[in-house]
């Protein structure tokens, strides 16, 4: 990231070690490079599937079908370590065709 960044990996090792934080124009390179806002990095702005994930079941949007929302259903109730095996499959599975 710090190549593609043009920010120092010191200043990466730096943050990790917890010797200092990011500025805010260091976040804004950051965010831009990853594809997501400041907030977002800060904890402050949640993702749309992160906003779904949190709602009920009975509040799924009418949008989904019967099978994706049972795919919902599942997807919740997995250990956050089966989540992440869950999409590296599915990604795997994508990738295949």
């Amino acid at each position: 990231m710090a190549k593609c960044t043009g920010l120092t990996t010191v200043l990466f090792t730096d943050w990790k070690k917890g010797k200092s934080c990011p500025k805010i124009n260091k976040l804004q390179v950051i965010a831009e490079y990853l594809g997501v806002s400041t907030d977002y990095l800060l904890g402050i702005e949640t993702t749309k599937a992160e906003v779904l994930n949190m709602l009920p079941e009975a509040t799924l949007p009418e949008e989904f079908a019967d099978d994706e929302k049972e795919i919902i259903s599942c997807y919740r109730k997995l250990s956050q370590e089966q989540k992440e095996r869950f999409r590296s499959m599915l990604l795997s599975l994508i990738l295949e065709d």
